[in-house]
């Protein structure tokens, strides 16, 4: 598969995988020949397995769901002005909305019957749809000429290993991840409704049992877990839900790449190899590519199956959270890391509900045998660990900063008591009512947005309130988050969790061999970094290299790890480890190392992981423990002090002399008794005197001039009591006590004793203890408080191993409906319209700069190179480029670049206002249907009854035509089903109106780029002096002398690389990619004539405070066809960095709502204005809501397609739906041709009246009006109630509105002299100043002020 993305021009050549790897720890694994296969023996004796086979093989037919999923099927379907309402005549107007008629067609689209109608023209509506505008010089739409040479290989070549390789190292596909976290109060019902609707949505084929895939990772007294796949990304209609295990997340991705590569799918052939694998990695390819091709065969034939992975793969991760004391600790320190997660909080209503405020009950008959009866979760109320459920893994900051509405589920179970009624069953509305009361005292109550009751005795109940809710929510919060993840990312993972040592998978593998895996697979250390955090992200894997200790370890079988921890902190009494460990929670390091006999090298780390968790303390030496007065061996020892299982101690009353530790946050961590003893037994002179009671930890210090001081600590949840005495029992009074004290820094003067509220407990919080009783020096040794050492609790498969009772992969079949009917207008294609989406990148590039600089040359280059049209086009490209072209004014280029910004490369084209809709439409279609060939259309030749049915008609055909042409071309199916990107370049001309107008578009489009142009010929050397506009340019309008001759060159080049982004937004905003500064050159001018513009530019920048717009910069010699294309690949690979992870999702009936407003005519002109409540009136036939409108011109908006300023109330209901039709307008009214009789006193005044601008817009009479409220409500003019109120040489003008345009006056400016001293001024530094004051001013004058009077004067600078 050929691939010329820049990042990867390198790994051209590709490079056999070496036999040898670098097993973890500098093993190295050799291969050896074995009867059952691939064995790779490692350098010290262990044997490092691949085994072709898993415990899933055999049943393992095709894609792992069997959702019967019809695509476009829903709704009984009706035909479109059935939906609509819409029975308008075309000789009528509407009656349910604005007086519009609808408007004709071309005649070859339109039907005799059509044919026969004249539309009738009525006031302020619409009349024949007219193909030339005033201005237009060509058609608005094209003929589809695009000729795309295939990126991918002919379909004859078979795919072999090394194109099976090569799509692995270069493809990406689309993705959405998240991990959610189920918890909630014990014996909430949690698991039987996770597992009931997994039995819902996961079907297999007869004879298979689901049991045994709910089984694979399931410790209902640890921690379950469901990697699920939801084939069809979260974009899809519908989730098919199947499990995805280790390598068939892997299966389902590359297979989803090779769809989206090869849209005549049927055709694909593999190559396999029968050479033996000479390395893991090569075992690991052949695995997957015979095993895609047994998956392929089975399904090349059925459309909706194709369709659901073609479009995309969602990776849900699931985590069960049983009642264990040491997972709760761990998994609230492992959500801090994962960035993707959502949190599902379980309580049942009969059993929590009328007891929140009282401690959880957990029955001794399920929880007696491991004591946890007696020991988890008794320190706290119900709702103090329901709101921690509900926010754990969230820190402050995150809570205040990020999206946090869909971050929690609140879900409330019920069962209705035997023999009760029917309407006998608990109500939320209580409970609710108390949780979100304490949660708003705790400032937690913005997490607690969704709720949901399920009935777990009513199966309808978890499906519909569970299941579909869930559906939903995950789809909204990741709305926009699909992203796209590298194939060799997907394969690593998929590499590292297949590997396997002394019989069991790895738990954990160094940062450093996982590099060196990802090294032959071309992956930098830093791709490296961004996959471990992007996998971690959904609790795929976990890395916290924020935490100096484990920066190095990588867990990759989190399930694997938490049953450790549950073997470990759960010790089988018959264990030669298991008293001390029970009864004190001391283990030794050689027991631990028995307890991983089968993962010795992973032993270590997992003891490193928790001590940096502060879950576990490390003693060097069992010299420092004393059991009943005892050392222990000298050997290293760990303390784990909830492992104990002995009964709390309860202090009486009369024990008043502690002081406390109180910390009432949600977000606490599950036992601050093991964080404290972590710290403290950090001190070398501490020593660890074991206690039986689980609450309690003694802690000797050795003092150099006394008798020894005892630290003892009793932890009660919310409240930790600390007494610190001395070997007489006395209470810090001897001065042994007095020196530990000062020495040890424990107890702080005149810090607090409780942590706040919303506070994560951080060490920092532990120091600041004191007591009403006692002031000391603060005790900071003793409990080793080092914050560049402790984290910060604020911030932060192939053989069964030691724990699987069932293999790797699974079965499943996959039962969808394949297109079989035709798409007809009326059902199918009205409803592809209505219900579906396509992946969209939008942009406004705006190209702006110093006259002269040739900014249009270079850009037309580009164009002409990037666009080539088929041999024999009827039309060349200068007519495609002059559609919307104006050199005095604003040129538009409407672009299209097929395959989006995720694609390998883009094939560009002129995407006119319908055409754009027309690949958008077939984007989707294809993506539903990749079988193309089994596409037919059924064209109904009746007389359309709505404008909106004779638009999708005139849609439908056109998507016909076009799909009829290409559906055997294999490379443009490709580019188009991958996405669409609609990118509008403007190229802004010497226009005196033009730039204040576009100062103030740009603030409201927020998907734009700037280009700033200047020439090194001719402004570099003159950056200081004003810019040069050559009078036989621009003298004829004036321009030489009016235009850009207030402010240097150096300013005005500053002003277009900051225009449309606020004070705020420069702050705010990543701007990095925001501005591209172009130097431009005739000739082969030096680095050096470029390096001094560059550096007297960033200087007068960094003066201005806006030298962080200028990070980008690009050099171009505009008569080098070989400088153009090296600019041209830079700007495109800006484009696709700048909106990388930006995709978006437009529902269909956007796109098309975007081409029906602007296919709208007036007196054959096209549309230049239309009112925002004919805009929604219109959507209501498209089932559109006011606010989804709103959304939608918001959208189109941030690209430059529309202009809508809703932030202005006077304009709150004016759509600018043809931006280069109103710019055309706002230069004739600017720059007035002299024979009109409005012109002279426009030109020497700034005045025109009201009368004279309907003349002007003569054939956009409905526009008039809001074209100048426009103007004067952005400043560029100002209305005047009466002429009344000008004077011109002292005679009053008519009595009819006038408008003042200062900026049309042509006189030359006034200079006053030296003596006219007597003046206020008003002085604009920012290089973000509006085109002219003086209009702003004015406005304001005239507009506020009903005493006010306009003297006509003729110099253009003076009102």
């Amino acid at each position: 598969m050929v691939d010329n993305r820049a990042d990867n021009r390198g790994d051209d050549d590709l490079t056999e995988p070496e036999p040898g790897l670098v097993w973890p720890r500098g093993t190295t694994v050799s291969p050896v020949a074995d009867e059952g296969g691939s064995k790779f023996v490692t350098g010290k004796g262990g044997e490092h397995d691949y085994q072709d086979t898993s415990d899933f093989d055999g049943v393992v037919e095709d894609i792992p769901v069997t959702l019967d999923i019809k695509p476009l099927g829903r709704d009984t379907a009706k035909s479109s002005d059935e939906i609509s309402g819409d029975s308008v005549a075309l000789s009528s107007t509407s009656q349910a909305g604005p007086d519009y008629v609808s408007p004709s067609y071309e005649a070859e689209e339109i039907s005799t019957a059509d044919n026969d109608i004249k539309p009738k023209f009525v006031p302020g509506g619409f009349g024949l749809y007219q193909q030339k505008s005033d201005f237009a010089v060509t058609l608005d739409d094209i003929p589809v000429t695009l000729d795309v040479t295939l990126v991918v290989r002919p379909l004859d070549d078979k795919i072999s290993y090394d194109v099976f390789w090569d799509i692995i190292l270069k493809q990406k596909v689309p993705v959405t991840t998240s991990l959610v976290a189920v918890m909630g109060l014990p014996s909430s019902g949690k698991t039987a409704v996770l597992e009931s609707i997994l039995r819902q949505k996961v079907k297999v084929k007869d004879g298979a049992k689901i049991d045994h895939y709910l089984r694979r990772k399931k410790n209902e007294q640890c921690l379950s877990i469901y990697e699920l796949c939801a084939l069809g990304s979260s974009r899809h209609d519908k989730y098919a839900w199947s499990f995805a295990t280790n390598r068939y997340g892997a299966i389902f991705s590359i297979l989803c790449g090779l769809i989206r590569l090869y849209p005549i799918i049927s055709s694909v052939e593999f190559e396999l190899r029968d050479q033996k694998p000479e390395s893991v990695i090569e075992e690991h390819v052949q695995w997957l590519m015979g095993n895609i091709q047994d998956l392929l065969e089975k399904i090349k034939d059925e459309s909706g199956k194709l369709t659901l992975i073609q479009d995309g793969v969602s990776l849900i991760n699931v985590m069960d959270v049983g009642v264990n004391k040491a997972l709760y600790d761990f998994l609230s320190m492992m959500l801090l890391s994962c960035d993707r997660h959502i949190r599902l909080a379980f309580f049942s209503l009969n059993r929590d509900g009328p007891k929140l405020h009282e401690k959880p009950d957990l029955p001794s008959r399920r929880y007696g045998d491991r004591k946890d009866d007696i020991l988890v979760m008794q320190p706290r109320s119900r709702l103090t660990y329901l709101l921690h459920f509900a926010t754990v893994g969230y820190t402050n900051k995150d809570q205040l900063e990020k999206e946090t509405e869909n971050a929690t589920v609140m879900i409330a179970t019920k069962t209705r008591p035997k023999g009760s009624p029917a309407g006998n069953t608990p109500s939320l509305d209580q409970a609710k009512k108390e949780i979100i009361e304490q949660a708003r005292l705790r400032n937690v109550d913005h997490f607690l947005k969704n709720w949901i009751v399920i009935d777990i005795d009513d199966e309808k109940s978890i499906t519909k309130e569970f299941g579909q809710r869930m559906e939903d929510i995950l789809k909204n919060k990741y709305d926009q988050l699909t992203i796209q993840l590298p194939l060799r990312w997907i394969f690593l993972r998929s590499l590292v969790v297949s590997l396997d040592s002394t019989e069991t998978k790895a738990i954990i593998l160094s940062k450093k061999y996982i590099i060196e895996t990802a090294d032959k697979l071309k992956m930098k250390e830093d791709e490296v970094e961004n996959f471990l955090k992007t996998f971690t992200d959904f609790g795929s894997i976990l890395y916290m290299p924020q935490y100096d200790d484990i920066k190095d370890i990588v867990i990759v079988n989190i399930w694997e790890f938490t049953q450790y921890l549950n073997k470990l902190y759960y010790p089988q009494e018959g264990e030669p480890y298991a008293t001390n460990l029970l009864k004190y929670g001391i283990i030794s390091e050689s027991s631990v190392k028995k307890i991983f006999f089968k993962h010795p090298k992973n032993a270590e780390d997992f003891m490193t992981v928790l001590t940096t968790f502060a879950m576990a303390s490390k003693i060097k030496s069992g010299q420092s423990i004393l059991i009943d007065q005892k050392p222990l061996q000298p050997e290293v020892h760990y303390y784990l002090p909830l492992a104990r299982i002995c009964e709390v101690y309860k202090p009486s009353e009369e024990e008043n002399d502690y002081a406390f530790i109180e910390i009432e946050s949600v977000n606490f961590p599950a036992n601050v008794q093991a964080c404290i003893s972590n710290s403290i037994l950090k001190n070398k002179d501490a020593v660890l005197i074991a206690t039986e009671h689980n609450n309690i930890s003694r802690f000797q210090f050795q003092s150099e001039s006394g008798p020894p001081v005892k630290i003892e600590m009793i932890y009660k949840g919310s409240k930790t009591r600390l007494r610190i005495m001395n070997s007489s029992n006395d209470i810090l009074t001897s001065p042994a006590t007095v020196e530990a004290c000062k020495k040890c820094d424990l107890l702080s003067e005149g810090s607090g004793a409780r942590t706040s509220e919303n506070n994560l407990l951080n060490f920092q919080d532990i120091s600041g203890i004191i007591t009403g009783k006692y002031k000391f020096d603060a005790f900071k040794k003793a409990l080793n408080i080092d914050e560049s050492k402790f984290p910060d609790l604020s911030n932060p498969e192939d053989k069964l191993s030691d724990f699987d009772v069932k293999g790797d992969d699974i079965p499943a079949d996959l039962v969808v409906k394949p297109y079989k009917e035709k798409i007809c207008h009326d059902s199918k294609f009205w409803d592809i319209i209505l219900h579906e989406k396509v992946p969209v990148v939008t942009s406004l590039i705006a190209v702006m700069g110093l006259p002269n600089c040739g900014k249009t040359k270079v850009l037309e280059s580009v164009l002409k190179q990037k666009i080539e049209l088929k041999d024999g086009a009827e039309l060349g490209i200068h007519y495609y480029l002059n559609r919307k072209r104006d050199e005095n004014c604003l040129s538009i280029y409407d672009l299209c670049a097929l395959g989006s910004s995720q694609h390998n490369k883009y094939a560009w084209s002129f995407a006119t206002n319908r055409h754009g809709a027309i690949y958008s439409i077939l984007c989707r279609l294809i993506c539903l249907t990749p079988c193309v060939a089994d596409i037919e259309f059924e064209v109904t030749n009746q007389a359309p009854k709505s404008v909106m049915d004779r638009h999708v008609r005139w849609l439908m055909r056109k998507t016909k035509s076009l799909l009829q042409n290409i559906k055997d071309e294999p490379g443009k199916l490709a580019l188009i089903q991958d996405g669409v990107s609609l990118i509008n370049v403007i190229d802004v001309g010497v226009n005196k109106a033009l730039y204040e107008f576009l100062s103030i578009m740009l603030l409201s489009c927020h998907r734009h780029i700037r280009l700033a142009f200047f020439s090194l010929n001719r402004d570099a050397p003159n950056l200081q002096e004003r810019p040069d506009l050559p009078s036989d340019c621009y003298g004829k309008r004036k321009d030489d002398v009016l235009v850009m001759q207030h402010r240097s060159r150096l300013t005005y080049l500053l002003h277009f690389a900051t225009v449309g982004y606020t004070q705020q937004q420069w702050h705010g905003e990543e701007v990095q990619n925001a501005t591209v500064m172009i130097a431009t050159t005739t000739d082969s001018t030096n680095d050096s004539s470029s390096d001094q513009a560059k550096d007297k530019i960033i200087q007068e920048a960094q003066s201005r405070g806006v030298d962080q717009f200028l990070k980008k910069w690009l050099q171009v010699d505009v008569n080098a066809s070989h400088s153009v294309a090296e600019f041209r690949k830079k700007i495109e690979d800006l484009v696709e960095h700048k909106y990388k992870q930006r995709m978006m999702w437009f529902p269909l009936k956007w796109i098309v709502l975007r081409s029906l407003v602007v296919s709208l005519d007036s007196r054959g002109m096209n549309v230049m204005i239309l009112p925002r409540s004919f805009i929604i009136h219109k959507a209501k036939e498209l089932k559109m809501t006011e606010k989804e409108v709103d959304e939608f011109l918001k959208a189109f908006t941030d690209f430059g397609s529309i202009l809508y300023m809703p932030q202005y109330d006077d304009i709150k209901d004016i759509v600018i739906v043809n931006i280069w039709e109103f710019t055309q307008y706002l230069n004739k009214l600017y720059y007035p041709q002299e024979g009109e009789p409005y012109a002279p006193n426009l030109l020497k005044y700034g005045i025109v009246s009201e009368s004279f601008v309907k003349r002007i817009f003569c054939k956009h009479p409905e526009s008039a009006e809001d074209f100048l409220t426009i103007l004067t409500t952005i400043a560029m003019a100002s209305k005047i109630k009466s002429g009344l109120f000008i004077l011109i040489n002292n005679q009053k003008q008519n009595n009819e509105v006038h408008y003042y345009l200062l900026l049309a006056r042509i006189h030359a400016e006034y200079t006053p002299s030296e003596e006219e001293n007597d003046y206020a001024f008003i002085e604009i530094k920012s290089v973000n100043f509006p085109a002219n004051v003086q209009a702003g001013i004015s406005n304001a004058i005239m507009d506020n002020n009903d005493d006010a009077v306009l003297i006509a004067t003729e110099y253009s600078n003076v009102s």
